[in-house]
């Protein structure tokens, strides 16, 4: 999806070094006991969150069911996978 990857690792996130909730857990807990570290991610990721719009999340969602539908289509003309 477009600017997911453009996120991963930085001041609007982190990533955990497995896709667990024992690893998500613990990434939870680094966070909580580095105050600076999480208010930085907090804010980064409130002001990115002001950048997303509707037409844009529907368009990058379609591009991930591989749809070819446009944001102006009604629901009902989006095809079926």
């Amino acid at each position: 999806m477009p600017g997911a990857g453009s996120a991963l690792c930085n001041e609007q996130s982190t990533i955990t070094p497995a896709n667990t909730p024992e690893a998500l857990g613990d990434k939870i807990i680094e966070l909580l006991r580095d105050p600076a570290r999480y208010q930085t991610l907090r804010t980064q990721a409130w002001q990115w969150s002001k950048t997303i719009t509707f037409d844009q999340s529907y368009a990058d969602f379609t591009k991930v069911l591989n749809l070819t539908t446009t944001p102006n289509q009604s629901r009902q003309e989006v095809p079926t996978p």
